[in-house]
C-alpha cells in the first residue's frame, strides 16, 4: 500500500475498504464505493479527521451521472499509478 503522505489533490485512487463480517460470516459493513475509481479533490480540514486520526479526503467519482463527491478515509484510498494497480472486484 502506498504511503498516505504521498497522496495529493488530483491523484487517481481506487476505494478499497476492509469490512467487518457478522457472526454468520456475511459482510456487515462495506462502503458503497468499494472498488470504484475516483480523483482526490482536496484533503479535508483537521476538524474533519476520522476518529482514528486518519486523514479524510474529498473524492470525486465520474462513474455516476452527475459525478458525485464523497468524503473518504485515507486508509481506504489506494493510489493508482498504472493500470495494473487497479484491483478487480469479485462478483458477489
Amino acid at each position: 500500500m502506498k504511503n498516505k503522505k504521498e497522496l495529493k489533490a488530483g491523484d487517481l485512487v481506487q476505494i478499497w475498504d476492509w469490512y467487518r463480517e457478522d457472526a454468520d460470516h456475511t459482510a456487515a459493513l462495506k462502503l458503497a464505493n468499494h472498488g470504484d475509481l475516483g480523483y482526490l479533490v482536496k484533503r479535508l480540514t483537521e476538524t474533519e479527521k476520522h476518529v482514528s486520526g486518519s486523514e479524510i479526503w474529498e473524492v470525486i467519482f465520474f462513474g455516476q451521472d452527475p459525478p458525485a463527491k464523497s468524503p473518504v478515509n485515507s486508509s481506504w484510498l489506494h493510489k493508482v499509478d498504472k493500470s495494473s494497480d487497479i484491483k478487480k472486484v469479485e462478483d458477489e
